[in-house]
């Protein structure tokens, strides 16, 4: 039954689990509008096409306030429904998969407080795959207050110009207090860097703090802001891009970590900006002469970008105005534009139409003007630019002015020019009208467009009235003509053989003036210049025409234009058109030259120089605004001139706009511009304007090159009687003023009707398959003889790729002619070379057909008359028939590689295989057509065929001979087919409806026999409970014999006899399956069945289907279930019905009464916590046996919560919840006063619509899967409306440290009161472990109980504080869910919410962790000892710490105080358990001793206890044979738990061949005695050699009786009985190593690998290196060496074959180890010995320590006793580095440097280097420091390093009784080493040491060298007399306890004194001044 229950629990549908974010909104206030997103994590996965359903609580309105669902309403497709929210999966969603989804706009709950709980499931159908009703509630907060006194400015000292940076004074007075934290978003119509963000004065006051922005834009860092304190904020913005009102910012201030508005305001109104200024600006016309028409040159460099979308703006001062009918406005430089629009008035003009122009672009712009006629200083030119034609950018409104100057001027005259076309010399003359009749000279400025043919004319060149100049000159562009006579009335002024015009066509005002003999001006005049581009008579233009029949209109025409410009043509480049055909490319002949530019003598300048005198500086200049700092100025060129060919059409209105065009082709022998094509274009006419085709993109044009150009598909305009005009030429653009190069124009007569022929005979093709190429054959049957030199068009039928290709050819008859090519519309011209006659035959061959097989209309052709100048057609026909479509692709293979063969089968599975060999692309679709027999439309469900219409079947891309799947599916066979052999199948492939592939009739089958249905075999069937008349769960676990496709039913029926009242209709929740079926389409009850419709195809394997709230029926044994299957309206599978196996259920009858006495719960609102108690009775039992049941209703989530706690009767038990039901362990519970007491934690309340209930509860106690008490209608619960809000407006914590006590302040506001008898209540989260206590609070009560505090106090509100103690969590750990609630018993009245009221807080240990058994459960045996238990740290004890301990059991912890020395890392500690003491759990707590005052050491956590109870074994080694006369290795008997009572163990024998021995004891009997404490004892087997000899002569025992027995007095532990003693034969040989290493040598240790050749004994020494070697005896007695400075260290083991010894060494330092060995026969082994060296010591370091002021030497020795302590050193370990400024003086500084020294011994500190780099890094020393050293700062970090000193000088400067004095000079700073040796020399490592060459210690002595100057001196001591010694000395580095040695070696002989009579008062002297010399250096 227990597998029944298990397995009930996996076929409910899941939960949907919500993610750390899971209900976010963008606004958190009452009634606001609000974006939603929902977070969550599904079970199960969701397919495409099912639905995530999100379920409002009541508390929102209905519809959520959304009048319309919109596109961009939500994330996904969605609707809504009241409450309801539907999102349609258009993706798998796969398991654990993070779903995100969004809702915006949704109108938020009209009251403040909490919502119900958000409902959350995903579904297909009626299938819920996974459901949570209790996803989560959320706060709304009150209504947001109005930021009423807000302002914005822009600084001061800052910019308002437009694109300028600058800096934003945002000015806030909030109407709330703004608590600390709080953070402002501003929502601005500008964009920002933030690289300015700051507080900033109000009234000369600023708050106080430093905030910060971020993207956003968010800013935060903000203090604690009073209600009506006005503070600023200052924010960098970019100005926007044009003058403007800026759009209106929003500010909102938030809470902390929420979208809660305190106050906001929503529109404030924006700033204007200002235009910008020029750079600069400068105007210089060309005469400032009033009443002159004069050119103006207008430069300008812009500040800012102007966009493609803008304009630049120049407005004339008044007077002025532009020169009317002789309009000149161009740009010269700074603007690039392929379509340049210039707009003008008489006051002002406008440019637009142009590509962006960068900023600093200098601009120039030339424009004819009219002088005024008054003279002075004008008014201000106006020029501006504009971001979109209306909006300013900059303006220059000032300054830019003309002074004009007052002369005798002349309305402007027309030059007569000789030959007035461009690039062409020419005579220029025009009229002179003087009437001051005094100036006798006159100058005239061409500018530096004009060319010259001399530069020296002569003066008969220049002529005035026919009278020869005395002065003919030219001096750059300036003609000057002086005459002998003075200009006098009207003369003509004549310039013959001079001049060249400018290369292009030109419109120019040229400007005269006239000089007397002194120079002086007199007269000025202008005279207007017209150079015309060059005409072109060459160009010729053939009309190839369409007449109109009587029954077609508007047939197409082809203009074929040839001309040979005589000048250069440049390119003109414009956006490559993609759509050109290939056929556009020219003759590669006809490419003129790549290289060749523009003309050169093309100057951008095309204006008129200015006035010899005036100067540009003469003109005005607007310098703007301050020029940029070295801004980067693009180099623009002036616009270079572009060439196009134009034809137009007209007259006006007489053409299509656009030309009938529907496929524009240009066939051109053009070259095109490199990676672009021949752009030919149409531009469409108007009322006003012709349309028109130009050809552009081309390569430039060199002069007299012959251009043609044919174009096609122009229709012709309807039958007209006008006549028509065709105008071509070639334009240049050049400074966006068109000019004409050469023009012609090609009158036509109206259009007349042809004859209309239609083709008689049929086509005929070569071939007739898709994707093929063929020839096509066709007889037209011309009604006379076609001339030579007339052309034929044919016009194919096309279609997208065309018929025509690279290689088609045309003839007609036998003869090849010329074939023109129109591929984009599958036109071809023939231009006859030879006359067809009315019979011939025409053959156009290589066309292709195309890849699909389509229909295609007529082929047409035209025949036109020869004439090339006015073309005509005669005579046009089309074919008789359409065109052929060619015949579709046939399949490479198609078969049926899976089917059904019989007759009837429902629901079969079809499975094809086809190739073919061509490509199939994306997006064709495919057709198979069954055998009319299958009738596939009448099936229900309908067939599919890979998912789709099997008339319709998408496909992807598949590659030519790739066999590719269709499998069919849902497919029903024939019941009676005609035949007995099948009809066969088709296929079709279509791309966009044309047949691509087909194959028909490729496979048939015979039929066999008709379909018989299967058996559906029920496995499991059972109801939990089974009790009659209860309300069940009822699971059926069958399996069907046939698979079942999609659309497949499965009906379940229970028997009508016994179920009436079946669930109508079924709960979608209560309905599901699992197995090979896991999800259903619906659900349905008929009748008495239930039908299961399947959305997946169920192939094999059990189905299990659960159906909940099923009543069973009042008879103890039901009647037969049935389950069948259908598809497709036939029966598949059904239950056998002649039997019941498997089908019926065995009811149990009704259960006991179980009288539910209370039913209780709290609190009782919506969506909140709880806890329910259920209080039980039973008739008369003490006890009860069973598990205890209670089912929830529906409205409850299936989990019913999170985190649920049990108890019963007050005692902590397990609990299961599933489906809602919650059932408790089966156990036997005990009734107290015939009741049971039931209490569930932490269920989750359900939303309950109003005036209604939760539903009915039923509780019972069940065994075996039946009640044996029950109560099916306990009850029914109402809920209270959600809790209001509470205002928890901060928490306060004295510290934020792991394991310490806290006092915790809550800062809340309560807008309604405390009930009467209430209180405030907090549960805190589970990672506290809060003592259950009173606590210690502000309240007048306070208690602590299962991690909740209840704060007692009734009937206050507003304002509150409270206060309490709190122990912290016991780990590092962050803690967000904080949630105060204020309540009674009853209700939650108000709580916090964490949307509104989020704290976090990140807490930390205080210092390094002081671990007890790793933080592992002591689990300890009862009557027993636990093995060393660690105390242990992180990193070594800087503190000697006393730990001292109480228990809440009856049990001891040893040591009672256990002590952690100062740089250890572990201790250990043991728990004694009396044998007496209880099972259970025990906890141990700790308190240290020794801890400064701000402690250094997090404090320990305490410990768990765990007895048990448990047999506990004793161990006792192998015992391995015993040679004769030998004896055991070392037996050892152990246990891991020390028994806590005193235990003998008895070993005895039972033979007297061997005997025992332990210690003191020896004989056949011995005891070995555990207590407390002891784990292990030891002895050893001897043989007796002559008992067994006596014994095998007598032959008394066989080997295997030899026994040891053992036996123990403690019934907690066992031992093994006995061992059996075996003897060998003695092999009396010598034990051997077989290896002997050394491995994994470092710094402290090394591992000693032996392998030998028999069982022995180990003995072994490891000492310094060339230590006397030891004898064997001395191994074997484990010591004692013969000097201890040899650091002799002895052990021993036991070995079989072969093991590892690890070795605890001195780094650096070289060893010998020596090993012996012993066998059990008593033999050693020789002695060996190897030798290695420990790896280096970590290297002394070197760091800074600045201290901010100048410290002696008492403070520097403080600062490295606390550098030493922090890092848990011995003080000597830091170190002041020596500065050697006077010999042995310490200096004091701000920067000292300072030495951290290693350890030779231990790796148990970090190397140097990187321990006191964690006093700058790891957060616990960091904090030491800051109590500590607050004021020092750590740097400069490396490895020491310091010079090896050699010896410069060493003597022996005398000698004593019992010294030899030295002294000694070194190179640099160091230290010397010496000894006094009468032995061999030493090696510098030992004379450091002060060791001899065997390592003993002798006299030795060492001196720091600090003084360079002088030798240094040195005495060695305690030498005996008379006696001779070699003295040996080395150097080594200036580096403190480990200096590095020199290997140089200085040697000295040294001879003490002899003993003489006043020997001994020398000594009594020597020792006398020793003393005296201590005392002093003691107390002085």
């Amino acid at each position: 039954m227990l597998l029944i229950l298990l397995q009930l629990q996996n076929i409910l549908c899941g939960t949907l689990w919500p993610t750390s974010d899971s209900i976010t909104l963008s606004i958190s206030n009452r009634y606001e509008f609000a974006d939603y997103t929902f977070k969550m994590i599904p079970e199960s996965a969701i397919p495409i096409g099912g639905e995530l359903q999100i379920i409002f609580p009541t508390q929102y309105l209905s519809g959520l306030g959304i009048d319309l669902v919109l596109d961009d309403t939500c994330s996904h497709v969605c609707s809504i429904s009241g409450f309801l929210v539907r999102f349609y999966m258009e993706n798998d969603v796969q398991i654990n998969e993070t779903i995100t989804v969004r809702i915006n706009n949704v109108k938020n709950p009209e009251k403040k407080g909490g919502t119900g709980n958000f409902i959350v499931r995903s579904k297909l159908g009626q299938n819920v795959f996974d459901e949570n009703l209790i996803f989560g509630t959320i706060g709304i907060a009150d209504y947001a207050l109005d930021l009423n006194a807000m302002i914005i400015k822009i600084d001061d000292n800052s910019t308002n110009i437009v694109n300028d940076q600058a800096l934003y004074n945002f000015y806030i007075k909030s109407p709330v207090d703004l608590p600390q934290g709080f953070y402002l978003q501003i929502t601005s119509p500008l964009s920002s860097d933030l690289s300015t963000c700051k507080l900033i004065p109000f009234n000369s006051i600023i708050l106080s703090g430093e905030i910060k922005c971020q993207d956003g834009i968010i800013v935060t860092g903000f203090a604690f802001v009073p209600a009506l304190f006005t503070f600023g904020i200052q924010i960098n913005f970019k100005n926007p891009p044009f003058s403007q009102t800026t759009d209106n910012f929003r500010i909102v201030a938030y809470r902390k970590n929420t979208k809660m508005a305190y106050a906001w305001r929503s529109a404030v109104e924006g700033l204007y900006i200002q235009p910008g200024q020029f750079i600069n600006i400068t105007i210089t016309p060309g005469s400032k002469k009033n009443t002159i028409i004069s050119d103006y040159k207008l430069n300008f460099k812009i500040r800012n970008t102007i966009p493609m979308a803008g304009s630049i703006i120049v407005k004339l001062p008044l007077n002025f105005q532009l020169a009317n009918g002789y309009d000149y406005i161009f740009v010269t430089a700074g603007i690039v534009s392929d379509g340049l629009i210039i707009t003008s008035t008489l006051y002002q003009f406008t440019i637009k139409e142009f590509q962006e122009i960068p900023q600093y672009s200098d601009i120039e712009i030339l424009f004819r003007v009219v002088n005024p006629q008054i003279a002075g200083e004008s008014q201000s030119f106006i020029v501006q630019t504009t971001y979109d034609g209306s909006n300013i950018i900059e303006q220059c409104d000032t300054n830019l002015t003309v002074t004009i100057i007052e002369s005798t001027s002349y309305n402007p005259v027309i030059a007569t020019i000789s030959n007035p076309y461009a690039n062409s010399p020419t005579n220029l003359q025009f009229t002179i009208n003087s009437i001051k009749n005094s100036a006798n000279k006159i100058i005239i400025d061409f500018g530096s467009q004009w060319q010259f043919q001399t530069t020296s004319p002569t003066t008969n060149q220049c002529s005035l009235g026919g009278i020869s100049s005395s002065l003919c000159s030219i001096v750059n562009s300036t003609l000057s003509m002086t005459f002998p006579t003075t200009v006098s009335g009207t003369k003509i002024v004549d310039m013959n053989g001079i001049l060249k015009t400018p290369q292009n066509s030109l419109n120019q005002f040229l400007i005269y003036d006239t000089y007397d003999a002194s120079n002086v001006g007199v007269e000025s005049g202008s005279v207007q210049v017209i150079i015309n581009p060059k005409l072109d008579s060459g160009a010729q233009f053939s009309w190839h025409g369409q007449g109109l029949s009587t029954t077609t209109v508007n047939l197409y025409a082809t203009l074929q234009v040839k001309f040979t410009p005589s000048v250069k043509i440049p390119p003109y480049i414009i956006i490559e058109d993609e759509g050109v055909d290939e056929g556009t490319t020219p003759d590669e002949g006809t490419t003129p030259d790549e290289g060749t530019t523009p003309d050169e003598g093309t100057t951008p300048d095309e204006g008129t120089t200015p006035d010899e005198g005036t100067t540009p500086d003469e003109g005005t200049t607007d310098e703007g605004g301050e020029t940029p700092t070295t801004p980067t100025y693009p180099i623009l060129e002036a616009p270079a001139p572009h060439g196009e060919i134009w034809i137009e059409f007209g007259p006006l209105l007489t053409w299509d706009d656009d030309l009938g065009i529907s496929t524009l082709f240009c066939l051109t022998d053009l070259v095109p511009l490199e990676k672009y094509q021949i752009d030919c274009e149409i531009y469409k006419g108007s009322a006003t304007t012709l349309p028109e085709i130009r050809l552009k993109n081309f390569k430039e044009i060199s002069e007299n090159t012959v251009i043609n150009v044919k174009i096609t598909g122009i229709c012709n305009p309807e039958l007209s009687p006008i006549v028509l005009s065709i105008y071509s030429g070639i334009r240049q653009f050049s400074n966006r003023i068109i000019h004409d190069y050469a023009t012609t124009s090609i009158p036509l007569t109206s259009i007349v009707p042809v004859t209309e022929l239609t083709l008689s005979s049929s086509f005929s093709t070569s071939a007739q398959a898709v994707n093929q190429l063929f020839n096509l054959v066709f007889q037209p049957g011309f009604p006379a003889a076609v001339s030579i030199g007339s052309v034929i068009r044919i016009q194919l039928p096309g279609y997208e790729n065309g018929f025509l290709q690279d290689t088609t050819k045309c003839t007609i008859d036998t003869t090849d002619m010329p074939c023109n090519k129109f591929r984009k519309i599958d036109w071809v011209e023939i231009p006859l070379t030879s006359a067809a006659s009315t019979s011939s035959i025409i053959t156009l061959s290589n066309l292709r057909w195309p890849t699909t097989s389509k229909a295609f209309g007529y082929v047409h052709w035209v025949v036109f008359t020869s004439n090339m100048e006015v073309s005509k057609a005669l005579v046009q026909g089309s074919g008789a028939t359409y065109f052929p479509a060619p015949n579709a692709n046939d399949f490479n293979s198609a078969t049926i590689v899976a089917y059904q063969t019989g007759r009837g089968y429902p629901g079969q599975i079809f499975k094809f295989e086809f190739s073919v060999n061509n490509d199939i692309p994306s997006g064709a679709t495919m057709r198979i057509q069954f055998p009319a027999e299958f009738a596939l439309r009448a099936s229900n469900p309908s067939p599919t065929c890979n998912g789709y219409d099997p008339d319709e079947i998408e496909l992807s891309a598949i590659s030519s001979k790739t066999v590719f799947q269709v499998i069919c599916l849902g497919i029903k066979t024939p019941t009676s087919p005609p035949d007995n052999e099948s009809d066969g199948w088709s296929a079709y492939i279509y791309i966009d409806e044309r047949l691509l592939n087909q194959r028909q009739n490729f496979f048939s089958y015979f039929y066999t026999n008709v379909f018989s249905q299967g058996t559906v075999n029920i496995l499991q069937l059972f109801a939990i409970p089974l009790n009659i008349n209860e309300v069940a769960t009822y699971t059926v676990e069958f399996q069907p014999e046939n698979s079942l496709l999609i659309g497949a039913e499965i009906h379940v029926t229970f028997p009508s006899s016994n179920f009436d009242d079946l669930p109508y209709p079924p709960n979608l929740a209560d309905c599901d399956v699992e197995g090979g079926v896991d999800s259903f389409e619906s659900c349905l009850l008929d009748g008495s069945s239930f039908i299961i419709v399947l959305n997946k195809m169920y192939e094999s394997g059990t189905i299990k289907f659960m159906i909940n709230n099923v009543r069973n029926p009042p008879d103890l044994v039901s009647d037969g279930f049935i389950i069948k299957t259908y598809y497709d309206g036939v029966l598949i599978d059904s239950t056998d019905e002649s039997t019941l196996l498997n089908r019926t259920i065995t009811y149990y009858s009704k259960p006991k009464s179980l009288v539910i006495n209370q039913m209780a719960f709290q609190p009782q609102n919506q969506g909140v916590r709880a806890n329910y108690n259920f209080n039980i009775s039973t008739e008369s039992s003490d006890s009860v046996n069973g598990s205890i049941v209670i089912t929830f209703p529906n409205t409850y989530d299936k989990r019913l919560g999170d985190n649920l706690k049990a108890f019963v009767n007050s005692i902590k038990t397990d609990l299961n919840v599933n489906n809602r039901i919650l059932s408790l362990p089966e156990s036997q519970y005990q009734t107290s006063y015939n009741s049971i007491l039931v209490e569930i934690q932490n269920i989750i309340n359900p939303n309950t619509e109003e005036n209604s209930n939760t539903g009915e509860f039923r509780v019972g106690i069940r065994q075996s899967g039946r009640y044996t008490h029950y109560n099916g209608s306990v009850g029914v619960l109402e809920m209270l409306t959600p809790p209001g809000w509470l205002y928890l407006v901060n928490i306060n914590l004295a510290n934020q440290y792991s394991r310490w006590q806290s006092k915790y302040t809550f800062d809340m506001i309560l807008y309604n009161k405390i009930p009467i008898n209430g209180y405030l209540q907090m549960d805190f989260p589970e990672e506290y472990e809060i003592s259950d206590q009173n606590a210690i609070c502000s309240f007048s009560k306070c208690t602590f109980g299962s991690n909740v505090l209840k704060a007692f106090a009734d009937q206050i509100n507003g304002p509150l504080s409270l206060n309490v103690f709190v122990e912290n969590p016991l780990s590092e750990v962050a803690i967000k869910q904080f949630v105060m609630q204020s309540k009674d018993d009853r209700q939650v009245v108000e709580q916090s919410y964490p949307n509104l009221d989020p704290f976090e807080f990140q807490f930390k240990y205080s210092g390094p962790l002081i671990f007890i058994n790793n933080d592992q459960d002591i689990i300890v045996p009862q009557g027993s000892e636990t093995p060393d238990l660690l105390f242990l740290v992180e990193y070594p004890m800087a503190l000697n710490l006393t730990f001292k301990h109480t228990q809440t059991g009856d049990f001891s912890v040893t040591p009672k105080d256990i002590i952690f020395s100062y740089t250890k890392m572990s201790t250990t500690f043991r728990v004694q358990i009396p044998s007496k003491l209880q099972t259970g759990t025990y906890y141990i707590y700790w308190k240290t001793y020794g801890e400064k005052d701000n402690p250094i050491y997090t404090p320990i956590k305490k410990s768990k206890v765990i007895v048990i109870s448990k047999i506990l074994n004793f161990q006792v080694t192998a015992l391995y044979p015993i040679p004769n006369g030998g004896n055991s290795l070392t037996m050892t008997i152990s246990t891991e738990n020390a028994p806590y009572d005193t235990t003998n163990i008895t070993i005895t024998n039972n033979d007297n061949t061997f005997y025992l021995e332990a210690g003191e004891q020896s004989g056949t009997s011995i005891k070995l005695v555990f207590q407390l404490g002891i784990n292990s004892q030891t002895f050893r087997v001897y043989q007796n050699y002559t008992e067994l000899i006596r014994q095998t002569q007598l032959d008394i025992l066989t080997e295997d009786d030899r026994l040891i027995f053992y036996a123990n007095d403690n019934p907690l532990y066992t031992i093994p009985s006995q061992q059996i003693v075996r003897y060998i034969d003695a092999t009396n040989l010598q034990p051997k190593l077989s290896k002997f290493s050394v491995e994994n040598i470092k710094e402290y240790s090394a591992t000693i690998q032996i392998e030998i050749n028999q069982i022995s004994e180990v003995y072994y020494m490891y000492c310094l290196n060339r230590t006397t070697k030891p004898l064997i005896s001395e191994l074997l007695s484990l010591g004692p060496p013969l000097y201890m400075s040899s650091l002799s260290q002895y052990g021993y083991l036991n070995i079989l074959a072969k093991s590892s010894i690890t070795l605890n060494l001195y780094a650096q330092t070289d060893y010998a180890f020596y090993i012996v060995l012993k066998n059990q026969e008593g033999i050693t082994s020789d002695l060996f010995m190897l030798n290695f060296t420990t790896k280096n010591r970590s290297k002394i370091t070197q760091f800074n320590l600045f201290v901010p002021f100048s410290a002696n030497q008492a403070q520097i020795v403080t600062i490295m006793n606390y550098i030493a302590f922090i890092l848990s050193l011995p003080t000597w370990k830091i170190q002041q580095k020596i500065v050697y400024q006077t010999p042995t003086r310490l200096l004091a500084s701000t920067t000292l440097q300072m030495y951290i020294i290693p350890f030779n011994d231990t790796d148990t500190y970090p190397q140097p280097k990187d321990l006191i780099s964690r006093i700058t890094s790891d957060p616990q020393f960091k904090r030491l420091m800051n109590i500590y050293l607050p004021f020092v700062s750590i740097s400069a970090i490396n490895v020491a390093v310091a010079e090896i000193p050699t010896i410069s000088s060493s003597t022996l400067s005398n000698s004593y009784l019992y010294d030899c004095e030295i002294q000694a000079q070194l190179s640099t700073y160091g230290y010397i080493f010496a000894v006094a040796s009468q032995s061999e020399v030493s090696t510098p490592f030992q004379i450091f040491k002060g060791l001899n060459n065997i390592n003993v210690r002798i006299p030795s002595a060492n001196a720091h060298v600090t003084n360079l100057t002088i030798p240094t001196k040195f005495n060695l001591s305690n030498l005996e007399p008379n006696q001779t010694y070699s003295i040996y000395i080395i150097a080594a580095s200036d580096l403190p306890e480990y200096p590095d040695l020199s290997d140089a070696l200085s040697t000295h002989q040294c001879t003490t004194q002899k003993l003489t009579d006043r020997a001994p008062f020398e000594i009594i002297y020597s020792k006398l001044l020793k003393m005296a010399l201590i005392i002093f250096f003691i107390f002085f």
